[in-house]
């Protein structure tokens, strides 16, 4: 039987099966055409029409050869169908885009062929022979050097200090880690970077200064580390015989391996360091002038509190000696003695104490005898006492410099909650009111008003004032006056409360137990 004619060739969008379609894909013109010629064949032949393949009858309709004549000149400028290409386009000859005969031959006119380009190679660094190098060639590898150096760190980050008897200057540079995870607090090292006369041939001096702060186990650990690469990269060079340039190799290998060798450093000062023991007495806020070196205690005078009964005696005691004191009240024996710490820019560690059976309390730094550095003469000078919040001006003994030191007192153990304590000036000592101070003192020296406070909440140290609250935790330091609750800052007395007051009956009916 003959196949129907596709009624979705002939639509817009065509149909989706293509040649694949078990349709005949005839235009309906043609197909009525063809109806027509049908029927008058089997008009004259009878049935000997429907014998013949409909295939066949169809052949010339589909291929069309005097249109894709036409548009042969045409397709040569079209783009390629990227669905003809995949094998199924449902647009066939309706399609606009370009359907060859065979892919295989396939005409580009508009596609551009780019010549690969030779990869160019990476330039080799300035390097010359070990052997026979001139001093010309020499000086001209050391200006690179020198320039790269100067161009690679800002000038806030470089220092050039002279050296007499030199004609290479040392080059300080500061180095920070470019690891954003670093994890340490130390975020810049100094280094000390100097050129000898035969570099490269010779081996550069690269160091971590001495003056950073740094423990000393780890600046020593970090120059080996360094002296040790730098003599490999001299070992390499006399191998191959020719001499690179190294600082910047060095700036990168120090930069990977930086995290890597200060752990290590880091685990060695905890080993090589003693263990501190005792209680640790540092100021608050030390400030010390530029002319001043270090600050030594000769002599302390602190206050301790009994375990047993809590009252409280001052000890003044020298460095590492041991003192034995029974209790005035409980006739308790308890020991103490002291061991000092040199204090200096970078460490406010008075010393440590070695306490049994008694805690301190406070230090009298007003009491306490210190020896204080000078940084002109290098030459000590002996003092006594410092004011808690105030500058101490003095001059050196020998060169007569001034001498500026400022500290705060120094607490080891927070006062009771809610009991505010102030700082008289006359004896550098804490108490709760003046009361308190003429009954422990007895009149031994005429009394100053106290111009500094100690919040009893934090153990915050502040300037004295009666209405304030505490700058740091914001707690009243003033009992309220008021006859109402008040949330609490206000009258907390039921018998003084006002009976307006809804917190004076609070909790009357509650069940006391009688045991």
């Amino acid at each position: 039987p003959q196949a129907s004619v596709c009624k979705f060739f002939s639509s817009k969008r065509g149909c989706r099966h293509g040649t694949q379609c078990r349709f005949q894909h005839v235009r309906k013109e043609v197909s009525a055409q063809r109806e027509e010629s049908s029927t008058a064949e089997g008009r004259h032949t009878g049935s000997a029409g429907m014998d013949e393949d409909p295939s066949k009858k169809t052949e010339g309709v589909r291929e069309r050869p005097a249109q894709s004549a036409r548009r042969s000149g045409q397709n040569r400028s079209k783009k390629l169908c990227r669905y003809f290409k995949n094998g199924n386009c449902t647009m066939e000859d309706r399609c606009k885009f370009f359907h060859p005969k065979s892919l295989d031959n396939i005409e580009r006119p508009n596609r551009v062929i780019h010549a690969a380009h030779k990869p160019v190679p990476r330039p080799g660094r300035p390097s010359v022979r070990m052997e026979g190098a001139t001093d010309e060639e020499l000086s001209k590898l050391q200006e690179t050097e020198i320039s790269l150096l100067k161009k690679r760190f800002s000038n806030e980050d470089i220092e050039e200090i002279p050296r007499e008897g030199r004609t290479c200057n040392v080059y300080r540079i500061q180095v920070s880690p470019s690891d954003p995870d670093w994890p340490f607090d130390v975020q810049v090292f100094e280094l000390d970077v100097n050129f000898p006369e035969k570099y490269p041939v010779q081996v550069a001096d690269i160091s971590l200064t001495i003056d950073q702060a740094l423990p000393e186990t780890v600046i020593r650990h970090l120059n080996q580390e360094i002296k040790d690469w730098l003599q490999e990269k001299q070992t390499s060079n006399e191998t191959t015989g020719r001499a690179e340039l190294m600082f910047r190799p060095f700036l990168h290998w120090f930069d990977r391996n930086l995290e890597d060798m200060f752990t290590e450093a880091a685990k060695l000062v905890g080993l090589s360091s003693d263990m501190k023991k005792g209680t640790e007495a540092k100021f608050s806020n030390l400030e010390m002038g530029e002319d001043v070196a270090t600050v030594y205690a000769q002599q302390v005078v602190v206050t301790v509190q009994c375990i047993r009964c809590k009252s409280r005696h001052d000890v003044k005691t020298r460095p590492r000696q041991l003192h034995v004191i029974s209790c005035q009240k409980c006739q308790h024996q308890y020991k103490a003695a002291f061991r000092p710490a040199v204090m200096h820019q970078y460490s406010p560690v008075i010393g440590y104490f070695d306490l049994d059976g008694c805690v301190p309390f406070d230090l009298i730094v007003v009491e306490c005898d210190f020896l204080i550095g000078c940084l002109q003469c290098d030459k000590e000078t002996n003092f006594k006492g410092v004011q808690p919040g105030q500058h101490r001006d003095l001059r050196c003994s020998h060169c007569h410099q001034r001498l500026r030191l400022k500290g705060s007192s120094v607490k080891f153990t927070q006062l009771q909650p809610s009991q505010p304590s102030v700082l008289f000036p006359c004896c550098g000592r804490t108490y709760p009111c003046d009361v308190c101070h003429d009954d422990d003192q007895k009149g031994d020296h005429e009394m100053k008003l106290a111009n500094r406070m100690i919040c009893g909440f934090c153990a915050k140290e502040q300037p004295f004032s009666a209405d304030k609250p505490c700058v740091l935790c914001g707690s009243n330091m003033k009992k309220g006056g008021g006859s109402h609750w008040e949330g609490g800052k206000g009258c907390r007395d039921q018998i003084k409360m006002s009976r307006n007051d809804a917190q004076k009956y609070q909790g009357i009916n509650k069940t006391v137990s009688r045991k």
